[in-house]
């Protein structure tokens, strides 16, 4: 089950989302090439024909995003995802064009925004249908703001890197304890 969350629209969600730094007002999706670059990376295809709406849209659509990982209330995630749907119109249909059956979720030859669109709106429904709404996460370190699935078997990680974040947040914690102050911070 928790490999299904890995996948490419879970993982495309999560990296758009992550592209905004809240803290920082850092935007790394500011132009088309970093748009086409960032979808090119995790496996997309067309990105070639990325046009300046489907930047614009996407752009938009990460904000979006954002709002069904800061929430604990499926119905607002849902209904934040089903109205990205409607509005790409979408349109589910099985294929066989790769030698395997899998599902498309855009009319052919869909712009690159709307298959965006609605292949990470399903992929997020997919995981709060199967009960993993409590997995997608934002960062609980106090200088990040980045979003995350939690792929671990216990479904515990509050932390978007083990190696960074979690690791800061620990120092932090062993400090104020040396300092005489109590506070603990779990993984």
């Amino acid at each position: 089950m928790l490999k299904d969350y890995a996948n490419r629209s879970v993982q495309t969600a999560v990296a758009l989302v992550n592209t905004y730094d809240l803290a920082a007002g850092d935007d790394r999706l500011g132009g088309r090439d970093d748009t086409a670059e960032l979808l090119r990376g995790l496996g997309w295809e067309g990105v070639d024909a990325l046009s300046a709406a489907d930047q614009s849209r996407l752009s938009n659509w990460r904000h979006q995003l954002r709002s069904v990982f800061e929430t604990d209330d499926a119905a607002t995630a849902i209904d934040i995802l089903n109205r990205n749907l409607k509005e790409v119109g979408s349109a589910p249909r099985l294929t066989n064009h790769d030698g395997e059956w899998h599902w498309h979720y855009t009319r052919q030859g869909a712009p690159l925004r709307e298959r965006v669109i609605a292949t990470t709106a399903v992929a997020l429904l997919s995981a709060i249908a199967d009960g993993a709404l409590a997995r997608m996460r934002v960062c609980s370190a106090d200088d990040c703001h980045r979003v995350f699935v939690d792929l671990s078997r216990p479904g515990t990680r509050r932390f978007c890197e083990p190696t960074g974040c979690a690791n800061r947040a620990h120092v932090r914690a062993f400090r104020t304890r040396a300092k005489g102050g109590q506070t603990v911070v779990s993984n």
